[in-house]
Formats: C-alpha cells, sequence, structure tokens
C-alpha cells in the first residue's frame, strides 16, 4: 500500500491541466478526407497564475484569463514570446492584476463571465464565424472514415462534425455535467478549468486549478498549439494547468493537478481536498488523467508530465510513471507495465480498465477484481504502426462497450474485441472526448485549441 494522504485541505486559489507526450501538431494526412485548416485563436490574454497562500488574496503575480473574446481586443492580446519573458521574470505582461480584475477565486462555482465591451464582442463573434467556417469547408468531405459495416450503427457515416467553440490554448479534461447540462475543460497552460454549454457559450469555472505558487518558470513541459511554426497563429506555451476531470457519485469534482502533482477533490463547499499526493513518501511528477468507479474507487495515471525537464528534472519525486487507485484513504500502484500511461475508462459493467500508453501508441486492457485491483494485462490496439499524426491519449466507452479512443487522424471507434470500425476526422490532434447532451448521444472532442461535436447513434457512458 502507498502512502495515505486524507484529510488535507487545501485553499488553493482557484484558476484552470495533460500530458501530451510531444506530439507536434503536423497537419493530418488523410488525403481528401478533411481540411487542413485549423480555427482562428479568439484573442485572449494568457493565464500565467501565480501564488500561493491564502485563495482569498490577489497576487500581483496573477495573471488571470478572461473569457474567451472577454473584454479585450486584439492589440491589449500579447504574443506568446512577450508571455513567456514576462512568465520568466514571476509577472505578468502589464504588471499587476488588481483584485478587481476577477471574482474571488477561493469558491467553486459557475463563474459567469459577460462580455465587457461592444468591440470585445464583435471580435468575438467574428472569431468565431471564422472558426465555424472553417469547419463547414469540409462540408462536402466526410469527417467519418468507416473501415467496417457495424460502425452505422454507431455513427451515420454523413454526420457532420461541427465547432464548438475554439480559441483554447491546449484543451484537456473534458466531462459533461448532467445537473447543469455543461461540459468542464482544463485548458492547460491557461492553468484554468472553463464551463462550456453545448452552444459554446465559455465562461471561466475555476481559476489556478493546476500549480498553485508563483515560481510557474518551474513547472510543466513546454508544448505548441499544433500549429506550423511558419503559421501566424502558432504559439509555445507551459503546461501548468490541471489535466484529467472527473466526478464522484456525490457530484464533486475531482482534479489530476498536472503541474500542481496531486489528486484533488472540490467539497461542497468549496474547499479544496488533497486526496493524494505522494506514493511511499515521495511525490507524484504530474497526475494526467483520472476516473472514478461507481462504488467510490478512484483510478489514476501519474506522468513526468508535470516537471519543467520532465524525468531529469531534479524536482522528481518518483523514479517512474504509472496507474494507481485511491481507496479507503490509502494510494496503491496497479499498473506498472505501460512506461508512459495516459488516458483510463473502464467498461460499462466495470470489469474491464483501459488504460492508455500514449507514447508508444497502443491501449492495454486489464480486468478488475473484487478488490478494485487489476490483472491479467492484455494489449487492445496498437496503432504504433500508423504515421498519421495522433497518439493515444483520452477514450471514452459507450454503453455496448465500444471504445472511442484519441488516436492517429482524430477519434478511432473500436470495437469490445479491439477491432478498428472507423474513424471520425478532426482538423485538430485530440486529446480527449466525452460524450454528453441529455441523451448522451452527441461525442464532443477536445482537440488542442478547440472543442468540437459529433452526433452518433448510440449512448456513450459520460
Amino acid at each position: 500500500m502507498g502512502g495515505v494522504a486524507n484529510g488535507q485541505e487545501r485553499r488553493k486559489g482557484q484558476s484552470a491541466e495533460d500530458n501530451r507526450s510531444g506530439e507536434s501538431g503536423a497537419a493530418h494526412r488523410r488525403a481528401g478526407a478533411r481540411s487542413r485548416e485549423s480555427p482562428e485563436r479568439v484573442p485572449r490574454r494568457s493565464a500565467v497564475e501565480g501564488r500561493g497562500g491564502d485563495p482569498q488574496e490577489r497576487s500581483q503575480f496573477a495573471h488571470t484569463p478572461p473569457a474567451l473574446g472577454e473584454g479585450r481586443t486584439a492589440r491589449h492580446a500579447p504574443g506568446h514570446r512577450e508571455r513567456a519573458r514576462n512568465d520568466r521574470r514571476g509577472r505578468p505582461e502589464g504588471g499587476p492584476v488588481h483584485r478587481g480584475d476577477r471574482k474571488n477565486s477561493g469558491d467553486v462555482r459557475e463563474d459567469l463571465v459577460k462580455n465587457s465591451s461592444i468591440s470585445a464582442a464583435i471580435l468575438l463573434v467574428t472569431a468565431v464565424a471564422a472558426c465555424g467556417a472553417s469547419v463547414q469547408a469540409q462540408g462536402d468531405k466526410r469527417a467519418v472514415v468507416r473501415l467496417d459495416p457495424a460502425l452505422d450503427a454507431l455513427v451515420s457515416p454523413d454526420a457532420r462534425l461541427e465547432l464548438v467553440k475554439g480559441g483554447f490554448g491546449f484543451t484537456e479534461g473534458i466531462i459533461w455535467v448532467e445537473k447543469g447540462r455543461y461540459l468542464l475543460l482544463s485548458d492547460m497552460p491557461a492553468n484554468v478549468i472553463y464551463k462550456l454549454t453545448p452552444r459554446g457559450e465559455a465562461s471561466i469555472y475555476m481559476h489556478r486549478s493546476g500549480y498553485t505558487q508563483p515560481d510557474i518558470w518551474r513547472v510543466g513541459f513546454e508544448q505548441t498549439n499544433g500549429k506550423s511554426p511558419n503559421d501566424p497563429l502558432f504559439e509555445k506555451f507551459y503546461m501548468i494547468g490541471s489535466n484529467g476531470l472527473a466526478l464522484d457519485r456525490e457530484g464533486r469534482l475531482v482534479i489530476a493537478t498536472w503541474a500542481g502533482r496531486s489528486i484533488d477533490r472540490i467539497e461542497k463547499n468549496g474547499k479544496r481536498t488533497v486526496l493524494a499526493d505522494r506514493f511511499e513518501g515521495k511525490q507524484f511528477n504530474g497526475p494526467n488523467d483520472v476516473i472514478v468507479k461507481k462504488n467510490g474507487t478512484i483510478y489514476f495515471t501519474d506522468t513526468y508530465g508535470g516537471l519543467r525537464l520532465r524525468e531529469k528534472d531534479p524536482r522528481k519525486g518518483l523514479d517512474f510513471q504509472g496507474v494507481y487507485m485511491i481507496k479507503g484513504g490509502s494510494v496503491s500502484r496497479i499498473i506498472d507495465d505501460i512506461p508512459n500511461p495516459n488516458g483510463l475508462a473502464l467498461s460499462p459493467d466495470e470489469k474491464i480498465l483501459y488504460a492508455n500508453g500514449s507514447r508508444d501508441k497502443y491501449v492495454r486492457r486489464y480486468r478488475v477484481l473484487p478488490d478494485d485491483t487489476v490483472t491479467d494485462s492484455q494489449m487492445f490496439i496498437d496503432i504504433s504502426g500508423d504515421p498519421t499524426p495522433g497518439i493515444t491519449d483520452g477514450l471514452k466507452v459507450d454503453v455496448r462497450g465500444n471504445v472511442w479512443e484519441s488516436a492517429a487522424g482524430g477519434v478511432w471507434i473500436v470495437s469490445p474485441e479491439g477491432k478498428h470500425l472507423g474513424t471520425i476526422l478532426t482538423p485538430e490532434l485530440v486529446a480527449n472526448v466525452e460524450f454528453g447532451d441529455p441523451d448522451h448521444k452527441t461525442l464532443y472532442i477536445a482537440a488542442r485549441t478547440s472543442v468540437y461535436k459529433i452526433r452518433v447513434n448510440i449512448a456513450g457512458i459520460p
């Protein structure tokens, strides 16, 4: 059994974090199958949060991202290079941000942020319209590639991929909140969690969702937004925010904090409880994905991604990456045969656990025992032979046990037996997916800077 990390409560400032295994955002190569264009980014300020301590206190180092399109025109949005210089100095561009610039971050609640100027509203509408056009431009090109007739029962061949919202930094951890009928997702470089409606209305749900200290230049590995270095919209940034998200059986938000190096839970009163931050006395390096069983058992992956220098970082805690379980207040390592673990998902009956090996581009499956540990490791799918950009990052399962997996070229649909039935092609590399809407028949896709959706013929398990 590992180190127990119970009862700790952190009143961290709340703000919006994965693990991307270093895949660059090359254009998808499936000829004629989709547009090579990516949606334009909605201009917005970066969010490099700083300083721990009292979450009620507004730090001079904190730099809060407005809701997408909120209150700032393009001329107020510095480029990445300027942001990076200021980040290293430990302060945001433009000097201190005053308390009045953002709402109290100590509470976790729906923080609906309204546009504060007509010019910003016009800018947002213009940018989103441009984003929509880039997806609609592939209207006569099928988003769904059928490899097996069995796919038709799962998604129609003529189903259309639609843009929900663009302009994020790097989207991850997307989940559906049934009670409010909205999505939550991590924007990792912004260090916030966004609330996103099916209509594309975005607002900041939580500040400082990942790393909370002022020395942000020490944490989170470097990543890009997936665009070509020659693209004017190309950006580099550090992944300092939260990554995977999940809801427990009481509806509380569970967070893989990534650069925060812990698994946290947001209580009903808004307090932040650390469920686990170490194993056998050594600190985690970058909790990536997290899921919760119906009985309350939590599974999560830990990687080197929360560290600036990854496995060579002097701040490294554990000397390995792995899959862990939190049960009864104790932490145990349950999977050690995946060198670089990532996304997790359970079969509908919760008797099978799927675990992604993102760097090596495969998915393994395990039989879940009555005590919630796992056994019988088997290769489920291996996409390492496909040269198309994309890794096995996040995944979800539908009610019949089919696996919807981020993979080469987009989202792979794989039967419970491991047969690749078809692919949903996407304009950007996919990080994660989620089933949503009241009937759970809309697949939402978190793909680098944007969230897309597509209607399917089968209900998924959110």
